[in-house]
């Protein structure tokens, strides 16, 4: 048991250490290629960690020093209010200890975008994927925690995952969010693209 928690350090010293890595590197150096080498060194050492923290909760109390010092932070299964307020608090204060330490993360924020990706849920992650304004660049972490800050509080609200006729006939799943007290009906510019609706000019008011 001792050793496996002694390997959980190990495993968050790697991660740390391709986050400074990744820091140092020039951008020159960051291509598709160099990205994807160090997302895949990443994935397998949580894999590592995960698989070492499921035989270690099998075995160890909750009082152990190892749970207390919160050094993990578990996946959500399910879209939650309370677990992603709590990824983006937990999320939150660590960045602020870092930047209090001295040490600049703007470089960090692919590699950080993708360890939190892999602890939302995988509707949440469609709806991120689906929310990011430029898909087509690396991913900023201020966009991530500004759609967990909304997304927190849209859970608050009734979704329904619903199939929506496009208009080349076929189906795809959208997610709808209701709100009884709105007097207006909003689709998002994604899904319009996706349905392959037209547009017609009409002028209206969007109260506040």
């Amino acid at each position: 048991m001792e050793s496996r928690i002694a390997r959980q350090s190990e495993i968050i010293s790697s991660i740390t250490t391709i986050k400074v890595n990744f820091n140092k590197d020039s951008d020159s150096r960051k291509n598709a290629e160099y990205i994807k080498k160090r997302l895949g060194a990443l994935d397998a050492l949580w894999e590592e960690f995960e698989q070492n923290h499921s035989r270690i909760s099998d075995h160890a109390s909750e009082a152990d020093e190892y749970f207390r010092l919160n050094t993990y932070q578990p996946n959500i299964q399910k879209q939650s209010s309370s677990e992603i307020k709590r990824l983006y608090d937990t999320t939150t204060e660590c960045i602020h200890a870092i930047h209090n330490l001295g040490v600049n993360t703007n470089a960090w924020d692919p590699l950080l975008v993708h360890l939190l990706c892999k602890k939302l849920d995988t509707d949440t992650q469609t709806d991120y994927r689906e929310a990011r304004v430029e898909p087509r660049k690396l991913p900023k972490l201020d966009e991530l925690m500004t759609f967990l800050e909304v997304d927190d509080e849209e859970l608050l609200l009734t979704t329904l995952s619903i199939n929506v006729r496009c208009s080349d006939g076929t189906y795809i799943t959208l997610r709808a969010l209701l709100d009884q007290g709105s007097q207006i009906s909003l689709i998002s510019e994604n899904a319009v693209q996706r349905l392959g609706l037209q547009r017609r000019r009409y002028n209206a008011s969007c109260p506040v």
